[in-house]
């Protein structure tokens, strides 16, 4: 190719990389520049439009705020006007003033007098389902009403949503005492949102969660903004219309809707315009520019070496390549100092040439045989050089690192832990020893297959890898466990690159259309403060890995001399555990359940003891964890039932005819496919009637799997065996499982009644609970009963049954019948 053809090809290059990387950069910064305008501008839009709900809100307060101070109201609320309810809660009235719901509460948070009005067919209605989830002692509407008299928020009824005002009920001056709360609700119609849309120029639309679930698209986008820090989200349809969503909360902060809005697209398309008529100028001056500096460049250079160039060839071109011949030399410049110097050069090549020609001839014969020996050897010599070092290169790889993730592995790693520990020693530097766990991968690869367990581990390293810095060191130990070595790094540097770690692993690994969340545990030893060796180094690395496990996973634990002492007494703890089973070393102890309204003992719960032959009486609360870890606490759980069993077949031998043992049932034993039929053999072999066993579980155990619970405890119902929910109100479950369920008893936790009556929020839920035992005919029993207070409080709330030390301690055998006997003759 000519020279100028490649001045032409080089200059087009260039400027073709310029614009592109101009139009690059601009389309990054000024078009990103715009999208964030134009998803700020949409934030605007959703907020006017939630101001605008909010000033329907504060409407909704003024109003009830006027009619909460009102003398003629005070007087009826004192029972001393009864006209006002004629007079202002008629149905033509509250239409007028917008209200769909008002309601009048004493100051014991009782219903005085209250409507629920549908304002279109101007109409009474029913109290629309959902408000009993605002509306109740101790709500938030009530609480909030005496802090600042006026007070709103929004809620989510079987109408839809609804904005709330609640306001203290005073005089018209204000000056006397709160004789209650006015609670009011105003719908939020398809009219009102029409009128917000044509005073925005927004379309909007208010998605409930009945519709957000029945839609796949909007509920992918409501659980994407509940699970992000921002409570909205904005969505470019195409190049004209962008949408918004906002999730709207109740007054609770709970999610009830989704706001939606759509607009025109006019920021961005001003950016793609500006960006065009950018581009278009550039590549119009370069085109112009090129060919003048084109121009230029043939005229000044490639002209005077077109002409240079023919001169050499006539030089090279002349017969028997004569040495006499020379370029024309033209000018003062660079290109005639060349032409001078080429020609000064063939003067020097004449006069040598025809020396060498002599010497030439002399070597050449015996350079020919030379260099055929030396070829011959390089080739031998290069062919087993390649095979040594490919050789070499693939038993390195072998030996130091791992096939699978090419990260190095344990033995490698061992060599560069050694040699950093001996650098940071002489340095005087820290160093961080990360040991990382895969939580569940054993689930993964024994499920799918280890296909794709493999390539899990494999995203999972690429996901380390991308966190780590030159100087550090990431290896897979074997399996699921990876370790990383941070050189050179303060205390806190750790703290931070777990928190990237774990934030990274919160997005899922997608394989073949699966989608996994892998959680990590990860356990820290810093060098040289938890150690100055390899081997302390892992150790307590490993020690603190397992301390993340134990607190759920997904997260870090430090090192500390504790773990060492906890996990020593641990392994002692288990091993003696694994021998107390056979050496009989378990003993049952019974606390008294108690009638609060006759003060009889009406039954027992059964209750473990380790009498260990050194340690003595150990609790369970040392030991049953160790055992739901093992495994054992189904072992143990077993011989309780059937010593419990035992027990209370004993009891009624000797005449003890009402009383019934309870036993808890761990979640694990509840999990086994046939623990029905495990308590059915225990009732067969002891003899015992079902009616006297209870059986207790939490809330935790019940929710793991609906369908499975509830076949099990129908089951176990058949047989005549009591079922209680222990520790009821500290999980989850709801109204509608516990009527699904064949439940004859409610435990409430002894973290409510602990505060019962001085602290009203816990007054407030446990009367909650009681009145919902009673509806769904449910016996109650309170854990945890302490002082004689709390058992008046409970008797007052109408609590059917009481456990705890104001009663009794859990008793051995021999005292329970002391216990009881004392009881009798006291009756008697």
């Amino acid at each position: 190719m000519r020279l100028q053809k490649k001045v032409f090809f080089v200059i087009l290059i260039v400027w073709t990389v310029f614009c592109l990387l101009l139009y690059l950069g601009s389309k990054v910064l000024l078009v990103n520049t715009f999208l964030l305008l134009e998803r700020d501008s949409v934030y605007q839009d959703l907020q006017r439009v939630k101001e605008a709900l909010n000033r329907e809100g504060d409407a909704l307060a003024n109003t009830t705020s006027d009619y909460a101070t009102w003398n003629d109201m005070y007087s009826y609320m004192q029972g001393e006007n009864p006209a006002y309810v004629v007079n202002n809660m008629n149905l033509p009235g509250l239409v007028n003033i917008n209200f769909d719901l008002v309601t009048y509460w004493n100051i014991d948070g009782k219903l005085v007098v209250g409507a629920s009005i549908n304002s279109d067919k101007s109409q009474i209605i029913p109290y629309p389902e959902g408000l009993e989830h605002y509306i109740y002692p101790g709500a938030k509407l009530f609480a909030e009403a005496k802090k600042r008299d006026r007070f709103y928020g929004f809620g989510l009824t079987a109408k839809g949503l609804m904005v709330l005002a609640s306001n203290s009920l005073k005089d018209s001056d204000g000056v006397k005492k709160s004789l209650g709360t006015l609670i009011s609700g105003r719908d939020i119609t398809p009219d009102l949102i029409n009128k917000i849309s044509n005073i925005t120029k927004l379309k909007i639309n208010l998605f409930l969660p009945q519709q957000i679930n029945s839609d796949p698209e909007l509920k992918t986008i409501y659980d994407k903004i509940i699970a992000s820090d921002t409570e909205m989200i904005t969505n470019p349809i195409n190049d004209e219309s962008i949408e918004g969503y906002l999730v709207f909360r109740d007054l609770n902060g709970k999610p009830i809707s989704l706001l939606y809005i759509l607009t025109h697209r006019a920021i961005y398309t001003v950016a793609h315009q500006s960006l065009n008529y950018f581009i278009f100028a550039i590549i119009i001056m370069g085109i112009v520019f090129a060919g003048i500096f084109l121009f230029m460049i043939r005229i000044l250079i490639i002209k005077r070496l077109e002409n240079l160039s023919k001169d050499v060839l006539d030089m090279n071109s002349t017969k028997n390549h004569e040495l006499s011949r020379r370029v024309k030399v033209v000018g003062n410049d660079e290109l005639s100092i060349v032409s001078s110097q080429l020609n000064h050069m063939m003067d020097i090549i004449q006069s040598s040439h025809s020396e060498l020609e002599k010497r030439v001839d002399l070597r050449t014969n015996e350079l020919v045989e030379t260099n055929k020996r030396l070829q011959n050897e390089i080739k031998e010599r290069k062919v087993a050089e390649v095979s040594l070092t490919i050789h070499k290169e693939n038993l390195m790889q072998l030996a130091h690192f791992d096939s699978l993730t090419k990260l190095p592995n344990r033995v490698y790693f061992n060599t560069m832990l050694s040699d950093s520990i001996a650098d940071a020693t002489r340095l005087e530097q820290k160093m961080a020893l990360l040991f990382l766990d895969l939580d569940g991968f054993k689930k993964i690869n024994d499920g799918l297959g280890h296909h794709i367990g493999d390539l899990v581990l494999t995203e999972v390293a690429k996901r380390f890898r991308k966190h780590i810095r030159d100087t550090d060191v990431l290896a897979r130990l074997g399996g699921d466990e990876f370790i990383i070595l941070l050189k050179n790094v303060r205390d806190e540097y750790a703290q931070a690159f777990s928190d990237r770690i774990l934030e990274d692993l919160v997005n899922p690994v997608i394989i073949d259309h699966h989608e996994f969340f892998i959680n990590t545990s990860i356990g820290i030893s810093i060098f040289p403060d938890d150690g100055v060796t390899l081997t302390s180094l892992q150790k307590n690395a490993d020690m603190a890995m397992y301390k993340s496990k134990k607190s759920g996973g997904q997260c870090y634990s430090y090192y500390t001399q504790d773990m060492e002492l906890d996990a020593r007494s641990q392994i002692e703890l288990e091993s003696n555990l694994r021998r107390a089973l056979k050496n009989n070393e378990f003993i049952l102890y019974f606390q008294p359940k108690i009638n609060l309204d006759t003060e009889q003992i009406i039954g027992v719960e059964a209750l473990i003891r380790w009498n260990h032959p050194t340690l003595g009486l150990i609790l369970p609360d040392t030991f049953i964890p160790i055992a739901e870890e093992t495994g054992l606490i189904i072992s143990i759980g077993e011989w309780v039932l059937r010593e419990a069993c035992k027990t209370c077949k004993a009891w009624i031998d000797e005449g003890l005819e009402a009383l019934s043992v309870a036993i808890n049932i761990s979640a694990k034993q509840f999990q086994l496919s046939d623990i029905a039929n495990i308590i059915k053999s225990a009732l067969e072999e002891t003899g015992l009637p079902a009616k006297y066993l209870q059986i207790e579980v939490t809330e935790t155990a019940i929710m793991m799997n609906l369908d499975d619970t509830e076949f099990k405890l129908k089951e176990i119902n058949k047989m005549g065996v009591k079922i209680a929910i222990d520790d009821f109100g500290v999980g989850y479950t709801s109204i509608s499982h516990l009527k699904r369920f064949p439940v004859h008893y409610l435990k409430i936790d002894r973290v409510f009644i602990n505060g019962i009556p001085q602290n009203k929020d816990d007054l407030a839920i446990v009367r909650t609970m009681i009145v919902l035992s009673q509806n769904l005919d449910l016996k109650c029993i309170a854990e945890g009963v302490e002082t004689q207070i709390q058992v008046d409080c409970l008797k007052e709330l109408g609590c059917h049954m009481g456990q705890g030390y104001f009663f009794s301690r859990p008793l051995s055998e021999k005292k329970l019948a002391l216990l009881i006997g004392r009881t009798e003759e006291r009756e008697s």
